[in-house]
């Protein structure tokens, strides 16, 4: 059975180069492998990916009209999601250049 490096205790989303979660030392985490235990995190994985291309494929497509305040506001909802997920697990979510942890049942 392989053994898994520590899990991080503080994830960033943002959406850069299709990844989508970063842990505390600035590197793409693989949030599902460390929490195989919460089985709604595929699904928000899969969101968060989405949602992580769309930013890519808009940024390359120089789309000036794009909605970028509707697509943070995703972002943003997306992130308090997997926070809910993850609130068991002491981890702190941030989104983009937060300071301050996302609570986990912050209303939008």
């Amino acid at each position: 059975m392989e053994t898994l490096d520590q899990p991080p205790k503080v994830l960033r989303i943002f959406a850069d180069g299709g990844c989508y979660a970063w842990d505390e030392e600035g590197s793409a985490a693989d949030i599902a492998r460390h929490w195989p235990d919460v089985p709604e995190l595929g699904d928000i994985e899969e969101e968060l990916l989405a949602w992580a291309e769309t930013e890519d494929r808009e940024w390359s497509a120089k789309h000036n009209t794009y909605n970028w305040d509707a697509f943070h506001r995703r972002g943003r909802v997306l992130a308090i999601k997997l926070a809910r997920a993850l609130s068991a697990k002491e981890i702190d979510i941030l989104y983009e250049a937060d300071t301050e942890p996302l609570a986990a049942f912050k209303m939008i």
